[in-house]
């Protein structure tokens, strides 16, 4: 991203070169916002969790600038905390999401409720070990029931932004 201190990776260029294509190639294209679904995995330890916001609040910053929208909105889907017990750093992790909900503007966190959860195979088994899948698989992936879930909440909230 532009005037950051650390290098964008490929993925990163590539997502904003190909917005910038399309926005390019289709006049009638607006970019209303980013919906943003990631970062389960580094609720599995302390260290992540404390660097992720910086590096999340980072992306969206380079975004704004490289995407020159700097006033685009940001939602960023929550973990669901039902697993909680299987990912240790997770309130370290969700504490640091809320500080960035309320310190960058136009970042907003898309919450499920208990009326729509977003189950991830951890919350079907009480212990990693009664689990059929590794420790990455269980927490962080969603069920089909939970991706369902989870594009129905982002379905909802990219009306709400358009």
């Amino acid at each position: 991203a532009s005037g950051t201190s650390t290098r964008p990776g490929v993925l990163y260029e590539g997502l904003v070169t190909d917005v910038l294509q399309r926005l390019r190639d289709d006049k009638a294209a607006v970019l209303s916002g980013v919906l943003w679904v990631h970062g389960e995995i580094e609720s599995n330890s302390p260290e992540t969790a404390r660097a992720y916001p910086d590096a999340l609040a980072e992306i969206v910053r380079g975004m704004r600038s490289d995407l020159r929208a700097p006033e685009l909105p940001f939602a960023m889907l929550m973990p669901w905390p039902k697993g909680a017990h299987l990912a240790p750093a997770l309130p370290e992790f969700v504490s640091g999401l809320h500080a960035l909900e309320r310190d960058l503007p136009h970042f907003q966190l898309v919450r499920a409720t208990d009326a729509s959860p977003l189950e991830v195979y951890g919350d079907r088994y009480s212990s990693l070990a009664a689990s059929p899948f590794d420790a990455s698989d269980v927490l962080t992936h969603y069920t089909e029931a939970g991706q369902r879930a989870a594009g129905e909440l982002l379905a909802r909230h990219a009306l709400y932004l358009s």
